[in-house]
């Protein structure tokens, strides 16, 4: 195939950066706005591919503004749950005593009676969850031995009746 070859007239040579497409991958979309000239060379319509291309801009910038609608929904929503999720009358989550610690430290927490179930879920700052603690209306508070956990930064939280009340920080040092 000669690269000299000029299709459809002369072409200027301006020295300019010019972009297009490349007709192979239009052909397989749109073998409509594909052409073909006698010695086999491809041609794109370009006049013909820019309604294609409004109505497709048209349709990204509905979807962009519909997710920019969920979102907004999703951070009230959010802000709301985290809201409701502080009252208190379910119970409470304390900050952990000693923190900073290096040896133990006691997570004290409060359930209202009505909780059927609650846990304290530890959490390395990745979002993996490293320890489960199961406790009751009895319960006053959990136990954390420095020999169990790596030195570090790590998140709990207390869940009750499926529902998170609160996320503390706790840090171990060495």
């Amino acid at each position: 195939m000669n690269s000299d070859k000029i299709i459809n007239g002369q072409v200027e040579q301006d020295n300019k950066l010019h972009y297009g497409f490349i007709a192979q991958e239009v052909k397989e979309i749109y073998p409509e706005l594909v052409y073909e000239d006698k010695d086999g060379i491809l041609g794109i319509d370009y006049v013909s591919f820019i309604p294609l291309l409004v109505e497709e801009l048209n349709q990204q910038t509905a979807t962009i503004n519909n997710l920019k609608q969920e979102i907004e929904t999703l951070k009230v929503t959010n802000r709301n749950t985290i809201i409701t999720n502080k009252d208190k009358s379910f119970g409470e989550l304390y900050q952990n005593c000693p923190n900073p610690f290096d040896e133990s430290t006691a997570i004290k927490f409060r359930l209202s009676n009505d909780i059927n179930s609650a846990a304290i879920y530890l959490f390395d700052l990745q979002g993996n969850q490293i320890k489960s603690f199961s406790i009751n209306n009895t319960n006053e508070s959990v136990e954390i031995k420095a020999s169990e956990l790596q030195p570090g930064m790590y998140l709990y939280s207390l869940v009750a009746n499926g529902k998170v009340l609160d996320t503390k920080t706790l840090i171990l040092a060495k």
